[in-house]
């Protein structure tokens, strides 16, 4: 019994152990093809955490580091919805606002339209709740736009941006609106000079604020011009420039200067006149009687403030008035810069223009140097002459009118001369310059290419060097092996051996001749 025990032992095990292997080639193989993507998962997050940029938080690890421009033009086209939303609200505000201010004004002893006047303030009032609660939508539009675009971190609020700044001045702007919880409030002063008591309504001096609101539609109107576009921005965003309406302001002006400036003319105008009209109106008005009223004086102060002329006939004798017209000034100064430069740089030549211009000017020269190269040769004919007749009558010869008009007309030549050769003047002296600074440039450039092909074929001829010698004592060890055995290499390692030496002896005669020649690579250099 125990014989057999020992004896079946070992051939139960012999069994177990040729099931044992074929299981575990078969389980090997499973584990191998289950640990695979594990691997490759762990590869690739290695390789995103590498690739990771500043931007990229670690929620967003496994996400592409550039952004889908299906997703922003989305949200763009999302945030252009709700700014046209928000400016026909404001130019209907606006509106409703002079609308109210008017009725109110004229109906201030009569009341007759108290109810009509309070269903409006009501009504406007409401739309200005809405204005503010788009503008903060707006914004943040604005924030996820520059999320999704990749140019603030993914984890950024309104507060961590420039973007609260914004927001905050257009919630100041949008806050003050007629309401009528503040209808019947007057704030009372004197008049200057007669010391007459005068008062405004609280709602007139919140019309008067809120004509700041143009400025809020001129903001929204540049966001509908021809260059505001996902493209646009995605093009800004490649060279480092801030996509905004102050850039869409540059481009108007640059292409359509005339539009621009007398879209902003007006705009400025109106806001000016009508802020003019409400600080100065109170003046014909008391808590008894309201006078007549134009609105034709405030244009016309309005009209000439802008256009810094100022006359001096009529002056704002309020000092909201005299806040308005003092901000209509600076507007003003703004407008007339903008024009002067942009006349200035329409009027400057181009460059076929200056050309065409320094070609007459040439030609101008020309002639006056043939005009003065006669009057040269009469007065040496004229000279000639004078002196034959002075020897045949043996008279005293007096020529001193004669050489001065034959000095003053060599000096002429020799002037016009000088003009001749500075027509083109120091604008091609500069552009010469610049034409042969680029070119050695582009020389340095090359030669810094050249250098660096230099060092990257010792590189290789050194590796080349290294492997030759290794494949020699490799040969060399195997040809001794050979001729022990009475057998011999083939002759293609021979010739293989001297296609190589005869390919690193080109370059090397090329890069040396290339060497000889660096002192040739700045001949294009230019002296005054």
């Amino acid at each position: 019994m125990q014989f057999f025990i020992g004896d079946a032992k070992p051939s139960e095990v012999k069994k177990l152990t040729l099931v044992n292997e074929q299981e575990l080639q078969s389980n090997q193989q499973q584990d191998h093809i289950k640990v695979l993507p594990l691997t490759k998962k762990q590869t690739s997050k290695k390789q995103f955490k590498r690739t990771k940029t500043i931007v990229d938080d670690e929620d967003n690890a496994f996400k592409s580091s550039f952004e889908d421009s299906r997703i922003t033009r989305m949200i763009f086209e999302k945030g252009r919805t709700v700014e046209l939303a928000r400016f026909w609200l404001i130019m209907a505000t606006v509106i409703l606002n002079i609308l109210e201010y008017e009725c109110s004004f004229s109906d201030y002893l009569i009341k007759n339209l108290e109810n009509e006047l309070t269903i409006l303030l009501y009504l406007i009032f409401s739309m200005t709740i809405i204005i503010l609660l788009l503008t903060i939508i707006a914004y943040q539009i604005d924030l996820e736009y520059r999320k999704s675009s990749r140019t603030i971190s993914q984890k950024a609020t309104l507060v961590q941006t420039n973007l609260i700044w914004d927001l905050l001045i257009e919630i100041i702007i949008i806050l003050p609106t007629s309401n009528p919880f503040t209808r019947n409030q007057y704030f009372i002063f004197s008049q200057r000079g007669s010391e007459e008591i005068r008062f405004y309504t609280i709602n007139e001096i919140f019309t008067y604020i809120m004509f700041f609101r143009l400025y809020l539609v001129l903001n929204i109107g540049f966001k509908f011009q021809t260059y505001y576009s996902n493209r646009i921005g995605r093009v800004c965003r490649l060279y480092q420039t801030r996509f905004s309406t102050h850039f869409m302001l540059k481009l108007c002006i640059r292409q359509f200067p005339f539009y621009t400036l007398s879209w902003l003319f007006m705009v400025g105008l109106i806001q000016y006149t009508y802020q003019l009209e409400i600080a100065e109106r109170p003046l014909l008005r008391t808590f008894e009687t309201i006078n007549n009223y134009s609105i034709s004086k405030s244009l016309w102060v309005t009209m000439i403030t802008i256009a810094t002329v100022g006359y001096g006939d009529f002056f704002p004798y309020t000092d909201l008035g005299r806040i308005s017209m003092t901000l209509g000034l600076f507007y003003g100064v703004t407008i007339t810069s903008l024009f002067t430069a942009i006349l200035y740089n329409m009027l400057q030549p181009d460059a076929g223009e200056s050309k065409s211009w320094a070609l007459l000017e040439k030609t101008q020269i020309t002639q006056n140097m043939k005009q003065a190269s006669s009057n040269i040769f009469f007065y040496f004919y004229k000279l000639k002459k004078q002196k034959r007749v002075a020897k045949k009558q043996n008279l005293q010869e007096n020529l001193n009118d004669i050489l001065i008009n034959l000095e003053s007309h060599l000096s002429d030549v020799g002037i016009m001369q000088r003009m001749y050769r500075d027509v083109d003047g120091e604008e091609f002296m500069e552009m010469v310059k610049r034409k042969f600074g680029d070119s050695n440039h582009n020389f340095k450039d090359l030669m810094f290419y050249l250098q660096k092909m230099m060092e990257q074929n010792q590189l290789i001829q050194n590796f080349l060097e290294k492997n030759q010698d290794l494949q020699s004592f490799q040969v060399k060890k195997y040809d001794d092996q050979n001729l022990r055995q009475g057998l011999f290499t083939s002759p293609q390692s021979y010739q293989n051996k001297l296609n190589t030496d005869e390919k690193l002896n080109k370059n090397n005669n090329f890069f040396e001749h290339l060497e000889e020649s660096n002192r040739d690579s700045y001949l294009m250099s230019f002296h005054d």
